[in-house]
């Protein structure tokens, strides 16, 4: 008898299903990643203007406020703002559609020593319709520090 090297249809079959359902697993953790990556990015968006506005009051020694674009819906959008002047020097688009950014206030004034005057603020990242504890939330004490909070209930 020959000897034959090869695959079987069957053996190929069994592999090509192994296939299927391992690129059917990677498929559906991808998405989650993806998905918390793009909430990583919204919020260290927010994070590097509040640091840079804080900065910005402190180099111009004078006031910087960070104004939403839209009351307290900080999704629609930001600008810099140097007070007095009203100058823009930093302006962020609005989010992607999906994601809500809201907060108790809708500027953020920073002096020239580096502490704000809006009270106590904090800022929620949540998915639009998506009810859970999986939110961001920044908060920012009077004294101009920012803390992140991982895991809030959005509704």
């Amino acid at each position: 008898m020959k000897d034959t090297t090869g695959l079987t249809l069957i053996e190929l079959m069994v592999t090509l299903s192994v296939f299927a359902i391992m690129t059917a697993i990677g498929t559906a953790s991808f998405s989650g990643i993806a998905q918390s990556n793009r909430y990583t990015t919204q919020i260290n968006t927010l994070i590097t203007d509040l640091a840079y506005a804080r900065s910005e009051a402190a180099t111009r020694n004078r006031a910087v406020s960070i104004v939403a674009n839209t009351g307290t819906n900080w999704a629609t959008g930001w600008q810099i703002v140097v007070a007095g002047s009203g100058a823009v020097i930093r302006n962020t688009d609005a989010l992607p559609s999906m994601l809500t950014l809201n907060g108790n206030v809708n500027t953020i004034s920073y002096r020239s020593d580096g502490t704000q005057t809006s009270g106590a603020v904090s800022i929620t990242l949540c998915e639009s319709g998506k009810p859970g504890n999986y939110g961001k939330q920044i908060t920012i004490n009077t004294t101009g520090r920012h803390t992140l909070t991982e895991g809030v209930a959005c509704t």
